[in-house]
């Protein structure tokens, strides 16, 4: 006899009590509890929001007004079986859920971990969808449900709505990585990646650096993605990952669409990397990857000695062989600051300036043969040699003649 009067003091210190004002009115014993311990079921197959009827097959209006129910109002309670697995937070019809007026939950639920919250609730009813509103209190527990604090309807015409909801669709249902529903319980369960397992929280999944086992099973390079717990390999360059995912095989890019090349691929075995080449004529551009017309290829570049290509923008340049020698504003041509000299297809001429060599005349220079001497003004000492003489020597490069002679 003690016993079961010890449980009924228990039960109503865990369900505790709504003023008429629908503040909180909770002996301070009360706040100790944890409603997702112990509460009431609502488990009722009218309150479903699915029962679109007002009565029972006798015309039985349902209600949850205390003294008029079985069910011990006010209190924590959760929403279960033919019920649904939570309160309806939407407006219902009038004259569904078994009762003239439905009871719903005009908020939104909670997440877990967020602890109780209050919301208010709505009677559903002719005039408006929330004719009449109190205060209730909800709480998501650790398992995956709801739990309610709610006060006794005030008419014999009112009881909660309950409805079916995949909780898993609320920031995955308080879940780490994954999330499914139970059909029996109607509750969210977690579950984790394979080999990793779940915290006492039962939402979190343990952490494990799978690379520090055997590299996570990676031929090379091994680390881990912390979304999907799972360890990702990559391959260094040159190298892709194989059909498993976990080996690194070596990648010729010169397969694919040429490496990127406009003619000749080949890979650089000590970078890994493309390397495109051109035929005769024709030289790399500055995207490293098409062929362009050398134009040094045709009569030197209009350069009187050296004939550059420039990679960053793709044209050539011309350059002088020393130091002594500057290019004219022609851009083209190399000449001392006190020489000059022309280029033709037949000649070439060297012009020096007198005051710059004082004591010399014409009559005391001469070109490699003896023979051919120079002529001369008050300005310039001027000797011209045809390319096929006077000494003239001609020379070949890569990409040009060079033709010189000494005086």
């Amino acid at each position: 006899m003690w016993l079961i009067y010890f449980c009924c003091i228990l039960c109503a210190v865990l369900q505790g009590s709504l003023s008429e004002e629908g503040k909180e009115d909770i002996h301070p014993y009360q706040r100790a509890a944890d409603p997702c311990v112990t509460h009431g079921v609502l488990d009722q197959d009218w309150r479903s929001v699915n029962n679109k009827k007002g009565t029972d097959k006798n015309g039985k209006i349902h209600c949850d007004k205390a003294g008029e129910t079985d069910i011990n109002f006010p209190g924590w309670f959760r929403f279960k079986g033919n019920a649904g697995n939570r309160m309806l937070d939407k407006c219902p019809a009038v004259t569904t859920c078994g009762t003239n007026a439905p009871m719903w939950l005009n908020g939104k639920h909670p997440a877990i971990g967020v602890g109780v919250v209050s919301r208010k609730a709505c009677m559903s009813h002719l005039i408006s969808c929330c004719d009449k509103q109190f205060q209730v209190k909800v709480k998501m527990c650790s398992a995956g449900f709801y739990v309610y604090y709610l006060p006794s309807a005030p008419k014999c015409f009112m009881a909660y709505c309950g409805e079916y909801h995949n909780m898993c669709l609320d920031k995955n249902g308080g879940c780490s990585h994954f999330c499914s529903m139970d059909k029996t319980t109607l509750t969210a369960v977690c579950s984790c990646p394979s080999g990793f397992p779940l915290r006492k929280d039962r939402r979190t999944c343990e952490y494990r650096n799978l690379c520090l086992d055997k590299n996570g099973g990676c031929s090379d390079n091994c680390s881990m993605d912390n979304s999907t717990f799972k360890a990702v390999c990559s391959c260094p360059r040159g190298f892709r990952l194989g059909k498993d995912q976990r080996t690194c095989e070596f990648h010729n890019l010169c397969l694919e669409n040429n490496g990127g090349c406009s003619d000749n691929c080949s890979m650089d075995n000590s970078t890994f990397t493309v390397v495109c080449s051109c035929p005769k004529g024709f030289v790399v551009g500055s995207n490293k990857r098409a062929c362009i017309r050398d134009e040094c290829t045709v009569d030197n570049g209009g350069c009187s000695h050296f004939c550059v290509h420039r990679d960053y923008n793709d044209h050539s340049h011309c350059q002088c062989p020393v130091k002594d020698l500057v290019l004219r504003q022609d851009g083209k041509t190399c000449e001392s600051p006190d020489v000059n000299v022309t280029c033709t297809n037949q000649h070439l001429q060297l012009d020096l300036l007198r005051s710059a060599f004082h004591g010399l005349n014409e009559s005391q220079l001469q070109l490699t043969d003896p023979s051919c001497q120079g002529t001369g003004n008050h300005t310039f000492i001027t000797f011209r040699a045809p390319l096929h003489g006077c000494g003239t020597i001609m020379n070949f490069t890569n990409s040009s003649v060079v033709y010189s002679n000494i005086v």
